[in-house]
């Protein structure tokens, strides 16, 4: 359930392109299991996906979570997975370069918003975009090469600010879990992180279009017979009433 949260507005005049806790050894899978590479942002939601799908098709599925360029990496050093989701479409993109296995066009299945939290109870009395320039004020930021932190820094540069003390994680989910233990005095977040904490101030980023979430499958000897079932059951309503009840768009 979504914590208490004062939902503020930062303003941005620019159109943008729209736009990951890794487990320690992606490619110990089971040989019959359907593998999924996901962002790290998508974990709460996966794993009520996992369930719903292995129910509903009989298919054992393990899922890895990473920050996007992670998973890219372990991919493109020897790593097995039946399908790729990325946080954006340039990851999608670079992924496909990279690894011609993948099909393509790839498959969107959901949205998400970036948004800056403060931590419980806002120590710090942040009640703008401008409030990260001061000093001692520590923000949380995905990398540049993250989709999270591809869209916190070009809204950053479109703002033409900058932050007093940068906190840089490889993953939103390290960026959140900061904010929520008051490690950082605020963080550039999705919704869907910022939906569970608890007395934070949610400033909304208004302007600032969503990143696009997909997928795309292997088509090389990694093809699996459910993946085809995985890809159009994810944009099928049970799954999108899971997703939006996590807090992302629907496709």
């Amino acid at each position: 359930m979504p914590g208490r949260a004062q939902v503020l507005f930062a303003t941005l005049g620019l159109t943008l392109l729209s736009a990951c806790t890794p487990s320690s050894d992606p490619t110990a899978n089971a040989a019959d299991s359907l593998v999924i590479f996901a962002p790290a942002s998508l974990a709460d939601a996966g794993a009520e996906l996992e369930k719903s799908f292995e129910a509903s098709h009989h298919v054992e599925i393990e899922i890895n979570y990473a920050g996007t360029p992670t998973l890219i990496r372990q991919l493109t050093d020897g790593a097995r997975t039946h399908i790729l989701m990325t946080a954006d479409d340039a990851a999608m993109e670079s992924a496909q370069a990279q690894l011609p296995e993948l099909s393509t066009p790839a498959q969107k299945f959901a949205g998400n918003r970036l948004v800056l939290a403060t931590a419980p109870g806002n120590p710090a009395g942040i009640s703008a975009v401008t409030d990260l320039s001061q000093e001692g004020v520590l923000t949380g930021i995905c990398a540049s090469d993250v989709p999270c932190g591809r869209l916190a820094t070009t809204f950053l540069e479109s703002q033409q600010l900058e932050l007093s003390q940068p906190v840089e994680e490889t993953s939103v989910a390290k960026v959140a879990t900061k904010v929520a233990t008051a490690e950082i005095d605020a963080g550039f977040i999705y919704t869907t992180d910022a939906q569970h904490l608890s007395d934070s101030t949610v400033i909304t980023l208004e302007g600032l279009p969503s990143n696009t979430y997909s997928l795309a499958l292997m088509t090389n000897e990694s093809v699996h017979p459910a993946a085809d079932d995985f890809a159009q059951w994810i944009t099928g309503d049970v799954a999108q009433d899971i997703l939006s009840a996590y807090g992302f768009e629907r496709a």
